[in-house]
């Protein structure tokens, strides 16, 4: 089954571009334009969510502060995403799982979903082998869904 990524983030351009990439890699992707839907709960648990840095209302250092924080989230990998200077310090402050600089490189934050998404799987005690093969590919590979790279944000 394929994994499940929210992507969080204020730019209707990442937001739109981040979407049909990772559906192009077999990703089925929730998106939302800010933190409020942290505020009522998650409609359903993702396997992994790319959280901006700078968002309107709640910032998303402090929402992953609060996902980690729960008993019912914290096992949920989190990338942290932004071009603010001092990206690092902010994604360990926040207890993300990783954290990436805009403009980044597609094939490296496929890279960084995948390693995430295998960890938490190999945790769970699941077979993480089987579930990344895309055809006789990985998604971070170029193929005909997948554009050639390197393609930045």
């Amino acid at each position: 089954m394929p994994e499940r990524i929210l992507i969080v983030d204020d730019d209707q351009f990442i937001l739109a571009a981040l979407s049909q990439i990772l559906k192009q890699n077999n990703y089925i992707i929730q998106t939302s334009p800010s933190g409020d839907l942290f505020l009522t709960g998650l409609p359903s648990e993702p396997d992994l969510i790319l959280l901006d840095k700078q968002l309107p209302g709640m910032d998303g250092v402090e929402i992953c502060k609060s996902l980690k924080k729960e008993d019912a989230t914290r096992h949920i990998p989190v990338i942290l995403m932004s071009s603010v200077a001092g990206l690092k310090a902010y994604a360990k402050e926040a207890h993300a799982d990783d954290y990436i600089e805009k403009p980044f490189v597609i094939s490296n934050l496929l890279k960084k979903i995948r390693k995430q998404i295998e960890k938490r799987t190999s945790q769970s005690g699941r077979n993480s082998g089987l579930k990344w093969m895309v055809g006789d590919r990985r998604p971070d590979t170029p193929g005909p869904e997948t554009p050639a790279l390197p393609l930045a944000f």
